[in-house]
């Protein structure tokens, strides 16, 4: 994998609004979150794949708020909660930014029993 730049962390008010200042240096933002309330989560491993397939960005304590730069592409970012993997297809065009949210909701009192 290439060094890729990126900014990771928010939590807390006072660091989310601090990564938010710098979101505009990146290309791609990811949000975690879990719950009907889009809580942030962190601790997420996650996993960039180039459009091959090729895995190009890799964190083990991602979030709740991960910023990376990338070249103009297709990619697919893969992140697991619980055992539960969530995955979004993004294309940058190289002039915009793309805002991914990644989300869990939790088991339902069904599915835990």
């Amino acid at each position: 994998m290439t060094t890729t730049p990126y900014l990771n962390g928010g939590v807390g008010e006072d660091e989310a609004a601090v990564m938010r200042s710098r979101a505009d240096d990146f290309s791609m933002r990811i949000m975690f979150a879990e719950g009907s309330n889009y809580d942030f989560t962190a601790d997420v491993p996650v996993v960039i794949a180039d459009a091959r397939g090729n895995p190009i960005f890799a964190l083990d304590h991602a979030g709740p708020l991960l910023y990376v730069m990338l070249p103009k592409g297709t990619y697919t970012v893969t992140a697991q909660v619980n055992d539960v993997a969530e995955a979004r297809h993004v294309t940058l065009d190289g002039t915009h930014a793309e805002d991914v949210v990644l989300h869990w909701n939790p088991p339902s009192d069904s599915e835990t029993r």
